[in-house]
C-alpha cells in the first residue's frame, strides 16, 4: 500500500457492481443511495475514481478471485485515501453503495 492510501473492503452485490464485471486493475466510481428511500433520491458520488485491488465471494480467498474466474463480486477491494475510505466505509453501513467502471480508452471496460 502506498504512503498515504488505505485499501478498503466493501460488501458489493453483482448487480450493483456492473453486473460483476469488475476486476482486479479496474477503476470505477463509487456510489452511495440511501436504503430508505421515499422518492427517487439520487445517487451521491463518493468517490470519482478508486482503483479496485481484489474481487472475490464471500467464499473465496484474495488470490482465488483474482484469477478471472468470472464469479460475481461479493466484496471488492480498493484503494484510497483516508478521507475516501472513511466516506465509502460509513455509507457502506448506512446506504446501498454501488460502483461503475470508468472507461480506460484502451478497451478494458468494454468487456
Amino acid at each position: 500500500v502506498a504512503p498515504g492510501r488505505v485499501q478498503t473492503t466493501i460488501p458489493v452485490d453483482a448487480y450493483t457492481a456492473s453486473a460483476g464485471l469488475i476486476g482486479p486493475g479496474d477503476n470505477v466510481v463509487v456510489y452511495a443511495s440511501p436504503r430508505q428511500a421515499a422518492s427517487m433520491d439520487a445517487a451521491t458520488t463518493l468517490v470519482e475514481q478508486a482503483r479496485v485491488v481484489a474481487v472475490g465471494r464471500a467464499d473465496q480467498t484474495a488470490s482465488a478471485s483474482s484469477s478471472g474466474s468470472g464469479s460475481r463480486p461479493l466484496w471488492v477491494t480498493l484503494d484510497l485515501d483516508r478521507d475516501q475510505a472513511a466516506r465509502v466505509e460509513g455509507a457502506s453501513r448506512s446506504a446501498y453503495v454501488d460502483l461503475a467502471l470508468v472507461a480506460t480508452g484502451d478497451g478494458k471496460a468494454d468487456r
